[in-house]
């Protein structure tokens, strides 16, 4: 449960970075297509080659607190550039 936790988070901080890189919240599926490939690459990295207690949940902790701050992040410069569109 642990291993599935660690996945999620660590490929959200991927995804987020990834989106606030390209502005990728123009384009949803090719935000998903990130996620989900960090996401399958994270799984079959902790199913083959870690072991169970290589990361405790602590990182997840960890993960989904900058992946937070970086959609915050997304989220003021989607509307700054709106702003800045409109005007």
């Amino acid at each position: 449960m642990v291993s599935v936790l660690n996945a999620i988070a660590i490929a959200s901080v991927f995804a987020a970075s990834a989106a606030l890189r390209f502005r990728l919240w123009k384009q949803p599926f090719t935000l998903l297509f990130y996620f989900l490939f960090f996401w399958l690459g994270e799984t079959l990295l902790h199913r083959y080659f870690l072991p169970e207690i290589a990361m405790g949940i602590e990182v997840a902790f960890v993960c989904f607190s900058i992946a937070a701050a970086l959609v915050m992040a997304c989220v003021v410069m989607h509307r700054i550039e709106s702003k800045s569109e409109s005007d």
